[in-house]
């Protein structure tokens, strides 16, 4: 259990680190997602920023579905 907590608190830290060293957060997201739905192409550093998220939100999800009895 303290394994979870403690996966988990380093996760969101690194995403809410991730979030303050980027500015206009939000705004890049939704340009880049306008983008790909438009078939536009995106920045080499949105595409970065963007794997980056979703790596940041297939571990959090990790670390739930491992130990969903003690979440």
């Amino acid at each position: 259990m303290d394994q979870f907590y403690q996966d988990l608190v380093t996760q969101l830290w690194m995403a809410q680190h991730r979030e303050k060293e980027n500015a206009k957060y939000i705004s890049r997201i939704l340009d880049a997602k306008q983008a790909i739905k438009a078939g536009e192409s995106i920045a080499d550093s949105d595409i970065a920023f963007i794997d980056n998220l979703l790596d940041d939100t297939m571990k959090l999800s990790s670390i739930i579905k491992d130990n969903f009895d003690s979440f």
